[in-house]
Order: C-alpha cells, then structure tokens, then sequence
C-alpha cells in the first residue's frame, strides 16, 4: 500500500496501542503504523491519537495527506489533526 499510515475510528475494543501498551477503546480514533520487521515484512501497529505523535515513524511522514482515511473522518476530527500535524 502506499500509505504506512491510516486512521480511522476503532471497530472493535480488541486492539492495544504499541507505543503505552493500553487498549484502544471501540469507537476511539485509531492508528495504524505500517512497520517493517528486521525480514521485511510490513505489519501493522496501533496507536491511540497522543501515542501516534511520540511515535518515531510518525517522524517519516512528510504531509498529513499522507494518512489514510484523513477525508474519511468528520470534519472535527480532521482539522484537529491537521492542526496538531503541523
């Protein structure tokens, strides 16, 4: 895919935030971080919205428009991303 990152909104309460280790609550703005293993291999990785900044891959995205589902989100949503992006 070309995007190593997506938001959305959580679809389930199953999924845990790899940067603190907490679940990620059904219905709460999700991340997904497409990250490369040392064989290659590309997997995801969740993160809860403030986790998705301390991040260090977050650093490799050059544009907000880099993340998927962005036009996806309500409008709310989006301009504070894109506010807190930049």
């Amino acid at each position: 895919t070309p995007y190593d990152a997506k938001v959305e909104a959580a679809p389930t309460s199953r999924s845990s935030c790899v940067k603190c280790g907490q679940g990620i609550a059904k219905g709460v703005l999700r991340f997904t971080l497409m990250l490369q293993c040392h064989k290659g291999w590309k997997n995801s990785s969740h993160t809860h919205y403030d986790c998705f900044f301390q991040h260090p891959e977050t650093a490799k995205l050059s544009a907000v428009d880099e993340i998927e589902g962005l036009s996806a989100l309500p409008l709310k949503d989006s301009e504070k991303l894109r506010s807190d992006f930049d």
